[in-house]
C-alpha cells in the first residue's frame, strides 16, 4: 500500500470522530473511543510499514485532518440532527461530576480538578481578547476574562455548553450573546437563538 492511500484511509476515521463528537446519544462516548483506538493504531501501525519519519508526519496530518473536519463535520451533524450543535465540549466536567457522585472522586479532588479547568479557561480567554478581531467588542462593551467565564458558564445553564466555545471565539457571536444578555432574554430564547438552524 503506498503512503498516499494509508493517509486517504486515515482520513475517514478522523471524519467519523469529529461527526461523532457532534453528534447526540447514548452510545456516544463509547462509539468516540472506538473510533479513537482505531485512529491511533493507524498512526502507530505508519510507524512499522513505513519508517519513523513518515510515523512522525502521520502524527501531524492525523491533526490536520482533524482540525480540517471540524467545519464539514459540523455542518453534516446539523443537517443530520435538524439542529446546530458543537464539540461535546462539557464531557470532561461532567464526567468529574459523575465520577464524584458515585463515590469514584472526593470532593477534594472534585474542586481541585474545577479550578484547574476554570484557570485554563481563563488563559483561553485572554488570548480571545487579546485577538484584534475582538477589540472592536471590548471597546464597545468593555468586556473582560470575567465577563467571558460568566457567559461560558450560562450558556451551560442555558443548555449550550457544546456551543460555548463556538460562540465566544466567533466576534460575531459574542457580540450577539452580549446583546441578547443585556437585552436580558430569557434562556429559552437564548437556547433558540443559536441553537435553531
Amino acid at each position: 500500500m503506498s503512503y498516499v492511500g494509508y493517509l486517504f484511509g486515515m482520513t475517514i476515521p478522523c471524519f467519523l470522530l469529529i461527526l461523532n463528537l457532534h453528534l447526540r446519544g447514548r452510545l456516544q462516548t463509547q462509539i468516540t473511543n472506538v473510533i479513537s483506538i482505531i485512529v491511533l493504531f493507524m498512526i502507530g501501525l505508519s510507524f512499522f510499514m513505513f519508517s519513523w519519519k513518515t510515523g512522525l508526519l502521520t502524527v501531524f496530518l492525523a491533526f490536520l485532518f482533524l482540525n480540517l473536519s471540524m467545519p464539514i463535520a459540523a455542518k453534516v451533524a446539523s443537517k443530520m440532527l435538524g439542529y446546530r450543535t458543537g464539540l461535546n465540549s462539557g464531557y470532561k466536567e461532567n464526567m468529574n461530576l459523575e465520577k464524584m457522585m458515585r463515590g469514584d472522586l472526593s470532593l477534594d479532588a472534585y474542586f481541585k480538578a474545577s479550578h484547574k479547568e476554570k484557570e485554563s479557561r481563563a488563559k483561553r480567554f485572554k488570548f480571545i481578547l487579546r485577538n484584534r478581531n475582538f477589540s472592536h467588542i471590548q471597546k464597545k462593551h468593555g468586556i473582560t476574562t470575567e465577563n467571558l467565564e460568566d457567559y461560558y458558564l450560562k450558556l451551560g445553564v442555558f443548555g449550550l455548553r457544546d456551543l460555548a466555545w463556538d460562540i465566544l471565539e466567533n466576534p460575531n457571536e459574542l457580540e450577539k450573546l452580549i446583546v441578547l444578555m443585556n437585552a436580558e432574554k430569557t434562556g429559552p430564547e437564548i437556547f433558540s437563538a443559536f441553537r435553531e438552524l
